[in-house]
């Protein structure tokens, strides 16, 4: 429903619980000028954490599993898109997802596409998105090949959007929430599913390396799962006790983070904890391996378990370290742009 006739309407699409975070931002900035349509694909936390940040949505589809259920979604979904277009007269859709881009062509409307995996990276969405978008927001080191002339381009990551120091300001009251005094060492391990499309096949943190990382940093602090996959009985304890929206407060205060996640890694390299990470996209993936480059970010293929935990060890043995990546991450800060203002700039010239 539209709220006043001469407000534009701006529609937001997370395919993924991650691009909530930066979507939220960008409808704080929008709703200044234009009413806000929130749709969702009900895909692993999407919705409870919507509902705790006080998103009001319409789901569209239960996130399907694999490139054929996918396709099947990615059709259905288009169809929604339309209908849910000319019914609420959306002018604009903001998404990375296809089928919001390829219904608003069909639509003759206008679509802005955020990216920060290369496109070889996650081609179906390159290709079910970028052809059909009108802008597209992205990191410099961003490979988008023959995309690259749509592209409005910034030095920094999109985690920026909501994490930039202007916005974003550590709550030390997550140690209350952490079950630990205020000022304890902690440190945070992720374990990912591993179940989209683009991760079939693909390896993180191997039983016996997590085994033996999980007994290294135990011993030197407290240690907090989090995990999109079950726990096995052993490492139940470690399981991290706070809802999903906190989680940026936890990752601020963690003295290093361990996972198979490119988008939590970033996260942690961004608020300036020491982010090691062990996938099959190490060497992949260039916004992450930006971070590498700063010394933000340790990347360590799966094989490489050995080599990780005497990279961990090290930096836990080492006085200097601290210090020495507390200056590598001002760096980052001092010479990245803040991409809000590029992103609202672009929305305010497509309406």
């Amino acid at each position: 429903m539209k709220i006043a006739s001469d407000r534009k309407n701006i529609a937001l699409f997370p395919a993924h619980p991650s691009q909530i975070w930066i979507l939220k931002q960008i409808a704080d900035e929008i709703s200044e000028f234009a009413n806000v349509h929130w749709v969702m694909r009900d895909k692993d936390i999407s919705l409870k954490l919507a509902a705790l940040l006080g998103i009001e949505y319409t789901t569209f589809s239960k996130a399907s599993k694999g490139i054929f259920g996918n396709g099947l979604e990615l059709l259905r979904n288009i169809k929604k898109v339309l209908a849910f277009s000319r019914k609420n007269e959306i002018d604009l859709w903001i998404s990375t997802y296809g089928a919001a881009h390829i219904a608003s062509f069909l639509n003759g409307k206008k679509s802005i596409v955020f990216i920060d995996d290369d496109i070889d990276i996650v081609p179906l969405v390159a290709w079910t998105s970028l052809p059909f978008a009108d802008s597209i927001i992205a990191t410099k080191v961003t490979r988008l090949g023959r995309f690259s002339s749509k592209a409005v381009r910034f030095e920094g990551n999109l985690e920026l959007i909501y994490l930039h120091p202007k916005r974003f300001t550590p709550d030390d009251s997550i140690y209350d929430d952490l079950g630990i005094e205020k000022g304890r060492p902690y440190a945070i391990i992720r374990l990912s599913a591993l179940t989209a499309h683009h991760d079939v096949g693909k390896k993180g943190i191997a039983d016996d390396v997590l085994d033996r990382a999980v007994s290294l940093i135990s011993n030197r602090m407290r240690l907090f799962i989090t995990s999109e996959k079950p726990l096995t009985a052993k490492f139940e304890q470690f399981r991290m006790p706070i809802p999903p929206h906190r989680i940026h407060h936890a990752l601020a205060f963690a003295d290093l983070f361990l996972g198979d996640s490119q988008t939590m890694t970033s996260e942690a390299a961004v608020l300036g904890t020491p982010a090691f990470r062990i996938s099959d996209f190490v060497g992949k993936i260039s916004y992450v391996e930006e971070h590498q480059r700063l010394g933000l970010a340790f990347g360590y293929k799966p094989n490489e378990g050995d080599r990780l935990l005497h990279d961990l060890r090290n930096m836990l043995d080492n006085p200097q370290f601290k210090q020495e990546y507390s200056n590598a991450h001002r760096h980052f800060i001092e010479r990245t742009s803040d991409p809000l203002p590029y992103f609202i700039e672009v929305v305010k010239g497509l309406i």
